[in-house]
């Protein structure tokens, strides 16, 4: 196994002895004090020079910083590794540089950069010379006159170097730069020792790309050794932006992100990025482009990290970047050695940009920069060079269960049969597991041999939909004639088309519904369970409640089971939506929050599959009237729903969004309009309960606005989508009782709450009951009004559904407080909802006589007082009268007060 080390830096000699030797004085080759050094014990003690655009590196100099704290008792050694152009020695020096001049307690620092020609005589003259240079030594002592001879023993040597060094009154720190280049044994057991028996004032400083061969193992236990590692040299976001902007680079946040990608905080890649784009006509095309086969970036790697490397390493790293992350094991099936896990792990070691990431078998991967440098190499080799890694690769990970990579990998292979065989196998599994998106970029690229076969289209196209790209999916599906893709796969082509007819709005009526016999069951549990949940989303917009939900359940254990957490979290959101179409507020809140911790668990809490859940999250506290709860869950559902195209989620939302807009009364023009404006086209299929409660909320706001128009089309929008039923009848009986026509009203009612006309939300039977004791109690019949009232609570308690039933205002509450203790098992639900009424609200119906409502109708119009007589056929004189009682009851001094007022108490 072949030792990765890093270059030479400088050429193998040894300094010349200098100056003129007293009788009898051991010929050293170390100058005296005062005396001048060698060229080249010179070069090795001088310290680097920064760079004109040096970027402050503040958290670096803090642990060096923190390091000779007085009294904290600091490690006396420092290691600092990492790559080459990680800045180690551009960091150091300019710590250096400040450390020993601005810092508050300034101290010498010496520098000695080593090479591998050094040994014990040429690092012992250069660290000794580096000391003197900066200070550290006591003035007049000849260094040469404390060395023994050549043959001494290495702990001779650094007996000497501590009584050299004895005398210091401050510490010393002495940095030894690129000392993983020391070879010689003699030098390193020297530096052994030195670590070993550290004078007490001297702080060392270990620079390289690797750890040195030194036993820091020992330091490390005895707590003397900090340790600065290349995930810490890589520049942070605020030191990036530093740097370009010493290139006068200012650009826009989402374009240092792509730096930051592209770079991973490799600061040689940041500054070569910054070199190209300062120079580049157009920068943000030069931006994405800029990669490993960027030349500047080319010349470096070839120069600085791969250089170095014997050719059979090297073709190592070009056969193995055919994959983004590598393991041992498929290493030796790409490249035919059987040592692959101890060469990555000398990699790693020696940090030649390769990365650990970890895990058994142990993964690595390259620094993008280096990966795509490298895949620029093998795209200069022969095809077929290339297409056997892939099919290796291939065959590789789907024997390992990587089903992601198999694909990607067979699809450039050059064998089509192998792609189809494992997209058949596996494109469905990686759907349901949430990685739709990658399974159509990968099969949008494959050969359109590939492509053009039933199987590979049907699944481009299921992964397409999933992700609600139906142009995509029809990209996919329109190079294979539909007769044969229906021919060959006709289950699969089943479930595709349900998918493709639910995102645009239709429930498939005339599609066939697959069931698990069609799919083929177990034998294909993915094409099954997938075709489960597409059945059952269609019977959720048929209504079919009762059927839809077994299947839901049971794709919800299915997938859970298998960990296909995509499909558990749409089938979870499924159970919520059934929860919801019942009207069940405590149960529908309970499985929207399940699907949401689910979802958060994975980190996809901001992912559009939640956007559902937070609309049944937010209409189920709607529902208890807990509003800023439900406010939280519609925001966060609007800004997942930029890009969902399914009319009924796009429908919910808006509707609940202007619903739950915050403001006065005089905004509910403006929202009612929104309710309007946001119903889909009548060819839009909606569930039923979202059609019906729509239509309630559209038909409150525009009472409270004044807007009969719009009024009148809410009653339009349930009788062109649910016909002539409970929810048409009741909004009819609205209109009558907001009229002055109690007993036009009551008699529309009585088919609902006898049962006899069936409601599609039951929302609307706990309003018809609520709305008929209303009228009933203010016409005196407290028993029909009790009645009423105590029905409505049976239906609206285990649902635990509380705002249709606080609609009316006062009349409720005060019918509520005058028969306390009269409810029975409701007796609670009752209690706690008279604490839930807005202060002073007011019971319209019950303060205003039938023709004092009449009368307030015509105020909107600004007819005259006598112009309203002559229409109702009465004497101006009871007009007047009407409109003082109307003034009097609403606690209003004018007309415009009386249409304010009775617009936000709901009257008009």
């Amino acid at each position: 196994m072949p030792r990765v080390e890093p270059p030479q830096r400088l050429a193998d000699e040894r300094p010349p002895d200098v100056g003129p030797r007293r009788p009898g004085q051991v010929s050293t080759g170390l100058p005296s004090l005062g005396e001048a050094p060698s060229v080249v014990v010179a070069l090795k003690t001088r310290r680097p020079r920064t760079p004109r655009r040096l970027v402050a590196r503040p958290r670096l100099d803090a642990i060096l910083d923190g390091a000779i704290v007085p009294g904290d008792d600091p490690p006396d050694v420092v290691l600092v590794t990492g790559p080459a152009g990680a800045g180690k020695t551009t960091w150091l020096s300019s710590w250096a540089r400040r450390h020993s001049t601005t810092a508050p307690d300034p101290s010498p620092t010496a520098w000695v950069t080593v090479d591998s020609g050094d040994d014990v005589r040429s690092l012992r003259a250069a660290v000794l010379t580096a000391c003197a240079q900066a200070g550290g030594l006591p003035a007049g002592r000849l260094l040469g006159d404390a060395l023994p001879g050549r043959d001494a023993a290495a702990h001779e040597l650094v007996a000497a170097l501590t009584h050299q060094l004895a005398g210091l009154d401050r510490p010393l720190w002495l940095v030894l730069d690129e000392v993983d280049a020391l070879e010689d044994a003699d030098a390193l057991r020297s530096l052994d020792a030195l670590l070993r028996w550290t004078p007490p004032r001297l702080r060392l400083v270990l620079v390289g790309r690797r750890e040195p061969r030194l036993a820091l193992h020992r330091l490390r236990v005895e707590s003397r050794l900090l340790e600065v590692r290349a995930q810490e040299l890589d520049l942070d976001r605020a030191e990036s932006v530093e740097l370009l902007s010493g290139h006068d680079l200012h650009l826009e946040d989402a374009d240092i992100d792509v730096v930051l990608e592209r770079t991973e905080g490799w600061a040689a890649g940041v500054r070569l990025a910054a070199i190209c784009l300062e120079t580049a006509s157009d920068q943000r095309a030069a931006l994405f482009a800029f990669a490993g086969d960027d030349r500047a970036v080319g010349d470096y790697l070839a120069g600085e990290v791969l250089g170095r490397l014997p050719p059979e390493v090297r073709d190592f790293l070009v056969r193995t970047s055919v994959c983004d992350r590598i393991t041992p094991d498929l290493a030796d099936a790409l490249t035919d050695r059987d040592d692959a896990g101890l060469l990555l792990e000398e990699l790693a070691r020696a940090n030649v940009l390769t990365l650990g990431l970890g895990g058994k078998p142990r993964w690595y991967r390259y620094h993008g920069l280096l990966r795509s440098h490298l895949a620029a190499e093998l795209a200069r080799r022969p095809p077929a060079v290339r297409a056997e890694l892939h099919r290796r690769a291939a065959l590789w990970a789907a024997a390992h269960g990587d089903h992601r990579a198999a694909i990607e990998h067979a699809c450039r292979c050059d064998d089509p049969a192998l792609a189809v065989a494992l997209v058949r196998r596996s494109g469905l599994r990686l759907m349901l597991d949430g990685h739709g998106a990658a399974v159509t970029r990968t099969l949008r690229d494959a050969p359109a041999e590939v492509r053009a076969t039933p199987t590979v289209a049907l699944v481009a196209a299921a992964a397409a939909l999933d992700a609600q790209d139906i142009t995509s999916a029809d990209e996919a599906l329109a190079l294979v004639p539909p007769a044969e893709i229906a021919e060959r796969e006709p289950a699969l082509s089943a479930t595709v088309s349900l998918r493709r007819a639910h995102l645009l709005g239709d429930a498939g009526r005339e599609l066939q519904v697959p069931g698990r016999a069609d799919t083929g069951g177990p034998a294909d549990p993915e094409l099954d369970l997938l075709a489960t949940v597409e059945r059952a989303t269609t019977r959720l917009l048929r209504g079919e409640l009762d059927a839809a939900e077994p299947d839901l359940r049971w794709a919800a254990e299915v997938a859970g089971s298998a960990g296909h957490d995509h499909m558990t979290l749409r089938a979870l959101t499924g159970l919520a939506a059934v929860a919801a179409s019942r009207g069940d507020s405590a149960e529908m809140g309970s499985r929207a929050g399940t699907a949401l911790a689910f979802a958060a668990e994975r980190g996809w809490d901001r992912v559009p599959q939640c956007a559902a859940a937070h609309v049944i999250a937010a209409s189920a506290a709607y529902s208890r009237l807990d509003l800023p709860t439900a406010r939280d869950h519609i925001r966060a559902a609007v800004e997942l729903t930029s890009d969902v195209v399914e009319p009924p989620l796009r429908f919910a939302t808006e509707l609940l969004d202007a619903v739950l807009s915050p403001g006065h009364a005089g905004d509910c023009t403006a929202r009612c309009r929104r309710v309007s404006r946001s119903w889909p086209s009548s060819r839009v299929d909606l569930p039923p309960v979202l059609v019906a409660h729509a239509s309630l909320e559209q038909q409150h706001l525009a009472l409270q606005a004044g807007e009969p128009a719009l009024a009148a089309e809410a009653r339009q929008q349930v009788e062109r989508r649910l016909g002539v039923g409970g929810e048409a009848q009741y909004l009819r009986a609205v209109v009558q009782a907001h009229r002055g026509h109690p007993a036009s009203a009551r008699q529309l009612l009585a088919p609902i709450c006898q049962r006899v006309i069936v409601c599609v939300a039951d929302r609307t039977l706990i309003q018809a009951l609520v709305l008929d004791a209303v009228l009933a109690d203010a016409t005196a019949d407290g028993f029909a009004a009790h009645r009423a009232l105590t029905e409505a609570l049976a239906v609206a308690e285990p649902l635990q559904t509380m705002r249709c039933l606080t609609l009316a205002g006062s009349a409720v509450r005060d019918l509520l407080a005058r028969n306390l203790g009269r409810y029975g098992r409701y007796e609670a639900f009752a209690t706690r909802l008279l604490t839930l009424f807005p202060p002073g609200a007011v019971g319209a119906i019950q303060q205003l006589t039938g023709r004092e409502q009449e009368v307030l109708v015509e105020l909107p119009s600004l007819r005259t007082a006598e112009q309203i007589a002559a229409q109702q056929f009465v004497s101006v004189n009871t007009v007047k009268t009407h409109m003082r009682g109307i003034y009097r009851k609403l606690g209003a001094r004018n007309r415009r007060e009386a249409l304010e007022i009775a617009r936000t108490r709901g009257l008009l």
